[in-house]
């Protein structure tokens, strides 16, 4: 998640399973300045911490549109890790670090699932998994298929 100027956690919400994985969701607020111009940014964020999941550093961004317009060009910076034409179009991969195990997480499940359902940034760091749209602040009753959804993409990359 982008570190920015002021920011603030409002509404947070924590969930033990019974797996023992612990669920986290809550409005993350920042403020991002640029010479007169102050936005404020607000977000819903989904937060999955499981001893289970073993991930890579890794972030799935979607791609801006004038990114998409030099992919379809050829002009774009492929992602040569994942072979997917589809998903490199409008998805960007980064990794924090160099590990194999990349391969293994973001199978095509995970693909499929990002292609159906757009504008989503993803994070992972070991045994944290972050899912949430930037800029999308979520009423209440949309939190609970923000958790489903979450759930569903964290146990299909359990390593």
């Amino acid at each position: 998640m982008r570190a920015a100027g002021r920011r603030s956690f409002k509404n947070f919400m924590t969930r033990d399973l019974p797996s023992g994985d612990r669920i986290r969701m809550f409005e993350y607020h920042y403020v991002v300045s640029t010479g007169n111009a102050v936005v404020v940014i607000e977000q819903t964020v989904f937060c999955y911490e499981s001893k289970k999941l073993a991930l890579p550093r890794f972030e799935i961004r979607p791609r801006p549109s004038a990114g998409r317009f030099f992919m379809k060009m050829g002009l774009g910076r492929k992602n040569f890790l994942i072979d997917n034409k589809d998903f490199n179009l409008f998805f960007k991969l980064k990794i924090k670090e160099e590990d194999s195990r990349i391969f293994e997480v973001v199978e095509d499940v995970t693909i499929d699932v990002l292609l159906k359902n757009p504008g989503y940034y993803m994070e992972s760091d070991n045994f944290f998994f972050i899912l949430f749209k930037s800029g999308k602040k979520l009423p209440p009753e949309e939190w609970k298929d923000l958790e489903r959804f979450g759930i569903d993409l964290a146990e299909s990359m359990r390593y």
